[in-house]
This record gives C-alpha cells, sequence and structure tokens, in this order.
C-alpha cells in the first residue's frame, strides 16, 4: 500500500541514518536532482555537530557523569532542530515545495524515560517527528558493513565519538525510535550509488511505500 500525509504543501522530509550513514552525500546529491528537476527543495541542514562543537562539551563524559547535564544538552538539541523544522514550514506554507530536513530526533541517545522527560519539557505527549514530518528516509550506518571504513572515517570527525561497535547500537536504537512513523522506510543498499538513487525517487516523490 502507499501512505501519503495530507498535508502535502509544503511536504516535510527527515533524513535519518546511523553515524556515517551518507546523510550529508545524499542531502547534497538529492539538492542536485531537485534542481535539475525543478522541484522546489528546502534544506535543513544537520545541526548535531556545529550545536555539540559550539558548546565544547566532551558530550561522552557528560553522557556517563552528569547525566542531568547531558540530558539538557539533548532537551536543547532537539528544541533547535524541531524549531527549524517549523520555521521552515511557516515560511513555505502554501507553496508547493519539499522540505528535507537532515536529522529529526534525538531518541537514540537516550534511555525511553529520558525521552519522555524531554519531550515533556519541550511540551509535547508524544515524539514530535509523528506529526511534524510527512516521511522519515532512513540510512544505516556504514559501520554495519564495512566497520573498517568507518574507524577510519570517525577520525575525521570531531563529533563522531562512537566506535564502530557504538555506531552499531546507535544506529539500531536509532531505527528503532522512528520505525513508529507511518512513513519509515530503510534504505539498506551495499552499493552506495543504488542507495543514493532509491532514497531521492522515494524524497521526491512525495510519498512512500509501507507494509
Amino acid at each position: 500500500m502507499r501512505y501519503t500525509s495530507p498535508e502535502s504543501q509544503p511536504y516535510t522530509v527527515a533524513l535519518e541514518g546511523g553515524p556515517c550513514g551518507g546523510k550529508t552525500t545524499a542531502v547534497e546529491y538529492v539538492a542536485r536532482q531537485a534542481l535539475q528537476r525543478g522541484v522546489r527543495l528546502v534544506v535543513l541542514p544537520e545541526v548535531a555537530t556545529d550545536f555539540i562543537n559550539e558548546k565544547q562539551v566532551d558530550v561522552p563524559w557528560l553522557a556517563q557523569n552528569s547525566r542531568a547535564e547531558f540530558i539538557d544538552l539533548e532537551t536543547e538539541l532537539l528544541d533547535l532542530i524541531v524549531s527549524g523544522i517549523k520555521r521552515a514550514q511557516q515560511s513555505e506554507a502554501g507553496k508547493n515545495s519539499i522540505i528535507l530536513a537532515d536529522r529529526c530526533d534525538v531518541a537514540a541517545y537516550v534511555k525511553p524515560h529520558e525521552y519522555e522527560q524531554i519531550t515533556r519539557r519541550l511540551g509535547y505527549d508524544r515524539a514530535p517527528h509523528l506529526t511534524l514530518v510527512n516521511k522519515i528516509a532512513y540510512m544505516p550506518s556504514l559501520a554495519h558493513h564495512d566497520p573498517d571504513l568507518y574507524e577510519k572515517l570517525m577520525s575525521t570527525n570531531d563529533a563522531r565519538y562512537e566506535d564502530a561497535a557504538g555506531a552499531r547500537q546507535t544506529c539500531d536504537n536509532n531505527r528503532r525510535t522512528l520505525d513508529m512513523h507511518p512513513g519509515f522506510e530503510v534504505f539498506s543498499d551495499h552499493d552506495f550509488d543504488a542507495r543514493l538513487a532509491r532514497v531521492t525517487s522515494s524524497i521526491l516523490s512525495r510519498e512512500v511505500a509501507v507494509a
């Protein structure tokens, strides 16, 4: 069957995935394809890396040793993500456009009861993405099928702190927290070019196949 939310203008897609799953490359590829096809696309870049670098905090240390501060950090980050999507939706209201948000949630990084605490703080009674986005395209972590390459690439990103095992766990946690969305779709092709093509087709089609 096909799922398409009725709130189609603007149509909002979140691109999610595990660490080093190819989201940044995919966003750039989709943007080029949208331009070639004459599709109005508004891209919201991933904010976590800049946010963490700006805070100049040791995230793993906070998670282990100062859980309250860690939850405060994740609350601020989710608020930043949600606010950015809402601003784009207001700006594009009534326009035949697609909003592409690189990341829409933080649930993979906290425990379930902590996530409930975070959403309550922000005034939500459930995960914001359930009503905020029409579709979630998910790209699993490179650590799942090439952990050695993942370890090499993570050394070039100061905000990436998970080793391959940690990245796989984060990826699996992230997927579990997002797959309740009716427009959730996984793109796990080992051939990255094929994965990019499928992700692009899904995002620009404005609908997604679900079981």
